[in-house]
């Protein structure tokens, strides 16, 4: 595994591990799915959850084994509402890199491998601070910002316009 690969490296080894494992994912799916995907289905759509939806599935379908692909797509759901609540591509590429990070160093510091959790699937312990934190961190995300740019706002600042150009032209 990447975990027992980084023990018996160097230094300089793990961090390019860690920089090839980790990072460079995070940021080169991020710019896919969220810069490409989402923002690119996003100025066609007339509800938001479609091009979250359909950008959380692509991300899914990018991690390939049936362990891993749902759990992508729900995280590509979260990672697609900051991307637009934050109205940058830096929040989500820094949740992924946080994520992948800790599934790289997770077995360096006496926590269970992949191969152990598919064996014996996760602490229910675990699981319930991963639940309280994602939900915690989208409340904060949701009490603290908005939107950014949405077709349904656009759409409604387009109609408006219309409104007040009609009335212009009658007078």
């Amino acid at each position: 595994t990447v975990g027992q690969t980084i023990a018996n490296a160097s230094a300089s080894e793990a961090v390019l591990l860690v920089v090839t494992v980790a990072m460079l994912p995070a940021v080169c799916e991020e710019l896919v799915c969220r810069g490409i995907v989402l923002q690119g289905l996003r100025t066609r759509a007339s509800r938001i959850w479609l091009p979250i939806a359909v950008s959380s599935l692509f991300f899914g379908l990018l991690h390939f084994d049936k362990l891993h692909a749902p759990m992508a797509a729900l995280m590509g759901i979260m990672l697609g509402i900051i991307a637009l609540r934050t109205g940058s591509m830096i929040p989500p590429i820094l949740c992924h890199l946080l994520n992948n990070m800790v599934s790289v160093l997770t077995p360096q510091v006496g926590g269970p491998d992949l191969g152990w959790v598919l064996d014996n699937g996760l602490p229910l312990w675990l699981v319930a601070i991963g639940i309280a934190l994602l939900g915690g961190g989208l409340y904060g995300l949701f009490r603290t910002t908005s939107w950014v740019d949405l077709p349904e706002d656009a759409l409604k600042d387009h109609e408006k316009n219309d409104t007040a150009n009609a009335h212009d032209g009658q007078e």
